[in-house]
């Protein structure tokens, strides 16, 4: 398997998926995973293929 480091993370994102993942009652790592499996499911999806609008 392969391993990912993300720099740079929000503080405010990384205390969302931490409390996602106490909620859970997984791992953080976990919790990143099945994210970005229900992201990438689609063939499609949204987030991916819409147009970056910025304010």
């Amino acid at each position: 398997m392969a391993n990912l480091t993300i720099n740079d993370l929000p503080d405010e994102l990384m205390a969302k998926i931490q409390q996602l993942a106490n909620q859970n009652n997984c791992s953080l790592n976990q919790k990143v995973i099945v994210i970005l499996k229900e992201l990438l499911q689609d063939e499609k999806p949204k987030l991916l293929t819409s147009p970056i609008i910025r304010t």
